[in-house]
C-alpha cells in the first residue's frame, strides 16, 4: 500500500516510529482489514508513552483510510521473543540478521 507521501506504508511507519529514540523495533501485522502495529520498547515511561502516542495519533490522522490498531510492548529487558515469537520486525534500530537478508 502507497500512502500519500508516495512511501510505502511499511516506510511510513519506519520513518515515524524512528524519531522517538526509545522504540527498538516496530513489528506489523495485517489481520482482515486492520494493521496492527506492535512498537516495542525497553520500558514504558509516561513521556515515552506520551511520544508514542503523539506519533500514533500523526499516523492516524494522516493515513485516514488505513484502520490501525497500536500496542506498545515493553520488554523490560526480557527477550522480544517471549512477546512475538520468531517474527520479524518491520523496522529496527538495530540491524538484525533477520532484515539484512531482506
Amino acid at each position: 500500500m502507497e500512502t500519500l507521501t508516495g512511501l510505502s506504508l511499511n516506510q511510513e511507519l519506519a520513518r515515524a516510529f524512528q524519531n522517538v529514540r526509545e522504540v527498538e523495533s516496530v513489528y506489523v501485522f495485517q489481520r482482515e482489514n486492520v494493521i496492527e502495529v506492535f512498537t516495542v520498547v525497553v520500558d514504558d515511561t509516561a513521556e515515552v508513552s506520551d511520544r508514542i502516542a503523539e506519533v500514533e495519533l500523526a499516523l492516524g490522522r494522516s493515513l485516514r483510510s488505513v484502520r490501525f490498531d497500536f500496542n506498545t510492548i515493553a520488554r523490560r529487558n526480557r527477550p522480544i521473543q517471549e512477546f512475538l515469537g520468531s517474527c520479524t520486525p518491520m523496522w529496527s534500530r538495530e540491524p538484525c540478521p533477520q532484515l539484512l537478508n531482506t
